[in-house]
């Protein structure tokens, strides 16, 4: 501001949130009466994997999901170390779609509870079925993933593949998102190597082959 006689925006004018919140009335997350079955069979199938139980509540009440094996995908990912939070993947930088719900309304920057982990180098935040609108078609996410390592700094599309998934089936998909894919198969989440394969695969992780979609 000395050096050229204009204002500076910083930290003190940003509206603080307990303040926006107190003003608005509006709440950091609305949970929704959905449906606990996948989750119940999943703990059935597989257990909890260690995680503890107040904890394998709060996300089957929170995380809608579409089969079992992803619940358990979900619940692996937790006990490798992932701790529940809320927050809005706009508040940390996305800015490639727009985020909806499940009735295409815009969320904005919504807190919503996601999956968040940091140890070392490695920092991660995965919403799970988040619902993106690149275009005129909205396609629901497994998972939109926020993945650090080092000075590596990306957004990348987790999918949970079940049994006899062909992934070019999700060619025109994957083109509209534009985000390269984490995959893991069904059968790796029967093994219990979600945490580690996902730690190992998202570095690596690229967009699709498109070059079916041009013939």
């Amino acid at each position: 501001e000395a050096v050229l006689s204009v204002p500076v925006l910083s930290e003190k004018h940003l509206i603080r949130a307990g303040d926006r919140r107190d003003m608005s009335r509006a709440p950091l997350f609305r949970a929704e009466d959905r449906s606990r079955a996948t989750w119940m069979q999943a703990s059935r199938l597989w257990g909890l994997h260690g995680v503890d139980p107040t904890v394998w509540t709060q996300m089957s009440l929170f995380f809608e999901t579409g089969s079992a094996r992803e619940c358990s995908g979900l619940t692996q990912i937790a006990a490798g170390g992932a701790s529940l939070r809320l927050d809005s993947p706009l508040l940390w930088g996305f800015d490639r779609h727009v985020p909806v719900d499940q009735h295409d309304r815009f969320l904005g920057a919504a807190h919503l509870p996601c999956l968040f982990y940091e140890q070392e180098k490695i920092t991660f935040a995965l919403w799970p079925q988040m619902r993106l609108r690149p275009a005129d078609i909205t396609w629901c996410l497994d998972g939109l993933l926020f993945f650090r390592r080092g000075a590596q700094r990306r957004w990348l599309d987790l999918e949970f593949d079940g049994g006899g998934h062909d992934p070019r089936n999700d060619l025109y998909r994957a083109y509209q998102l534009q985000l390269p894919e984490v995959r893991i198969t069904g059968e790796e989440i029967k093994a219990g190597e979600v945490f580690r394969l996902l730690l190992e695969r998202a570095p690596l992780a690229r967009l699709p082959d498109f070059s079916p979609l041009r013939r």
